[in-house]
């Protein structure tokens, strides 16, 4: 049955063939409706139904009563589905009802599916969607009928079509980090909360969940939640909001922001008052909808002094640690700034008592384009802006590869290198004369259409840091990076040796033939010493290292400590795009598998080599960000070792030391 998506008034009357998907009043939900009423519990237009209209912004319960209706109607419904209904009927009351952690969760996965299609849901991007929630859907009917209990279960946690999600799920509960440690802790009291609770002020937050992640997020000054939350918006205005399970009333702090705002704007009074959030049960208070006038000095004068805020004694952390996610994902695919206050179930979600609403997905103002941006969703008018830009910044490259050794040839690494080198010159714009290339097989390494690649010398030790020193010489006129890009890729043997903790090297030209047990460092090169070396090198504000080899992981490792934080590395990392992707973890042999590796093959296919399809574009704006690839990699190999027996886990790391302005490295395809 054919599925279309729009808003849908009480008032608006189904066309002929339409069944509208809404809630009934019972308080069963769609999806519980949909199971015990089947067709006959929703709106209809005249004529035989052809056509499930969903609300424009949908929610997983609309969803899930969609694919139960089918089921219903194929006879393929199974009893224990129910209790996934009343699920989907809780969280869209706002209510978190399972125990599973967000990213393992149906209500976290349709989350990450939802937002990761922007805000309107036309055309393909409706498609898209579709798919994806059908997809998912798909899981839960197997997950019903295997006895799995929503409320307890992690339903998606290993499982392995769903690693993208998982991935935009990590992805934003790191930047929900980033955009706490711009903001404020507080301790409060609030008017029948406990004696003493914690608030959270985020100032123009960029992660979409916020909402979610502070409402279990440990890290909280109690050590539980952040029961109030204060959001200042990019254009000024705020919001606060308790945790809905608890109904505090914030009715108190309306009515003195409100009586401030009339003393500067008298028009406030009643053409366009503070929200106080009556439907809401007095959980939300939100600015005017044209802003506030008071301030947010002001504004947060008055939330701290009814609130008896104080802040939060600070704890010491240990010096040189930096906060780091480290994933075989992520995903900042479609990453959408947080829209103003009306609607309100923009900012807020779904808040109770708005069984309307769907999940987080709104309109923002037009960001400015700008190259480091976080691989926003942008609108097509931008796009030309941002490639304009992006297509003068120039890109400089080291590739190297070892296919010969003396324990076992790895046929695809100097092709693949070759076409690494091709790729970057013919579609993404890297001069030759930018690019550095050594590898052992020079009649192996072939562009895209067949041509020998010119060769730098040979992969030994001395080489690669001659060529590092090249390319820190090209680089040194950017004396703090500016808008330059840099890649390093390896393709090559790994190995690892045992010292005072285990090393892991790149296996480069002889490294098993001549070297002395004891100095491994004059012919391999050690993985947790390849980052700093590129940083203290290269000039270059978008780094990103390719590490495809055995026991890659490593590259992630500093040397000697096994139990350091692997983000150390990106300490000194104090610019705007450095990223690591590694075929696999640090105890992990990686594969080859036809003409190319495993990790190798799902870059290419990743960035449009195979067929001319940006297969790792979520949303569709022809732009990669290093998000987009490292939640695709490891999805894709993944999928192609399914039923081998094998496991291979690609590795995504990015440095996070300087919060306020951590870009993304962006492939841009020449057009």
């Amino acid at each position: 049955m054919k599925i279309e998506f729009k808003n849908i008034s009480p008032d608006t009357q189904p066309a002929a063939g339409e069944v509208f998907i809404l809630p009934p009043l019972s308080g069963l939900g769609a999806a519980g409706a949909a199971f015990s009423e089947g067709m006959a519990a929703f709106r209809k237009g005249d004529a035989e139904p052809a056509t499930l209209v969903l609300p424009a912004n949908p929610t997983l319960d609309d969803i899930l009563a969609v694919c139960i209706l089918e089921a219903r109607a194929q006879q393929d419904l199974p009893d224990s589905i129910e209790g996934y209904a009343r699920y989907a009927a809780l969280v869209r009351e706002g209510l978190r009802p399972g125990s599973a952690e967000l990213a393992a969760s149906p209500e976290g996965i349709f989350l990450a599916i939802r937002n990761a299609h922007g805000i309107q849901l036309k055309d393909h991007v409706a498609a898209r969607f579709e798919s994806d929630a059908r997809r998912m859907c798909k899981h839960l009917f197997a997950c019903a009928k295997a006895g799995k209990d929503p409320f307890k279960d992690a339903l998606f946690a290993d499982a392995p079509d769903f690693a993208r999600e998982r991935a935009f799920l990590a992805k934003d509960r790191d930047v929900y980090t980033q955009d706490v440690a711009r903001g404020e802790k507080w301790l409060v009291k609030l008017p029948g909360g406990p004696p003493q609770a914690s608030a959270l002020i985020l100032r123009q937050p960029k992660s979409l969940l916020w909402k979610f992640w502070a409402r279990e997020d440990k890290d909280a000054p109690t050590g539980d939640m952040y029961l109030l939350m204060g959001v200042e918006l990019a254009d000024g205005s705020f919001s606060f909001s308790v945790d809905p399970v608890q109904r505090l009333s914030l009715q108190e702090l309306h009515a003195k922001l409100q009586a401030a705002e009339v003393a500067v704007n008298p028009a406030a009074s009643k053409d366009d008052p503070w929200f106080d959030g009556a439907r809401f049960s007095y959980t939300l208070v939100a600015a005017p909808r044209a802003g506030s006038k008071l301030g947010s000095d002001e504004i947060l004068r008055i939330a701290r002094e009814w609130t008896q805020a104080k802040r939060p004694s600070v704890k010491k952390q240990a010096a040189g640690v930096s906060p780091f996610m480290l994933a075989g994902m992520a995903a900042a695919v479609a990453i959408v700034a947080i829209g103003m206050f009306f609607g309100i179930s923009a900012i807020m979600g779904n808040e109770p008592n708005d069984p309307g609403q769907g999940p987080p997905v709104v309109a923002a103002k037009d960001p400015e384009v700008d190259f480091r941006a976080r691989g926003l969703a942008m609108k097509p008018d931008q796009l030309p802006h941002l490639r304009s830009e992006g297509l003068d910044i120039p890109g400089y490259a080291l590739i190297v590869a070892v296919g010969l050794s003396s324990r076992g040839a790895l046929p695809a690494a100097c092709s693949d290198a070759g076409l690494v080198y091709g790729m970057l010159r013919d579609k993404f714009g890297y001069a030759p004369e930018n690019m550095r290339i050594l590898t052992d097989e020079p009649d192996r390494t072939l562009d895209w259409q067949g041509n020998k690649v010119p060769s730098n010398g040979m992969p030994t030790r001395a080489n690669v840091s001659r060529m590092l020193a090249e390319l820190s010489e090209q680089t040194k006129r950017y004396p703090k990076g500016d808008r330059t890009n840099f890649v390093f890729y390896y393709a090559g043997h790994g190995e690892t040796v045992e010292r005072a903790d285990t090393i892991g090297y790149l296996v480069l030209t002889d490294f098993w033939e001549k070297r002395d047990e004891k100095t491994p460092d004059l012919l391999g090169y050690n993985m947790g010493h390849l980052a700093r070396d590129i940083r203290q090198n290269i000039k270059s504000s978008h780094q990103m290292m390719l590490v495809d080899c055995c026991f890659s992981g490593f590259v992630t490792k500093t040397r000697g400590d096994p139990k350091s934080d692997p983000s150390a590395i990106y300490a000194m990392w104090k610019s705007h795009a450095h990223v690591v992707m590694t075929a696999g973890t640090e105890g992990q042999v990686v594969y080859e598998k036809g003409k190319h590796s495993m990790f190798s093959g799902a870059l290419f296919r990743a960035l449009g080599m195979e067929n001319g399809v940006l297969a790792a574009d979520v949303n569709s704006d022809g732009i990669i960000t290093d998000g987009e690839l490292g939640a695709f990699i490891p999805a894709e190999v993944e999928r192609k070792l399914q039923g081998t027996g094998k496991t291979q886990t690609p590795q995504y790391l990015r440095g996070l030391e300087d919060l306020d302005d951590v870009g993304q490295f962006l492939f841009l395809p020449r057009k």
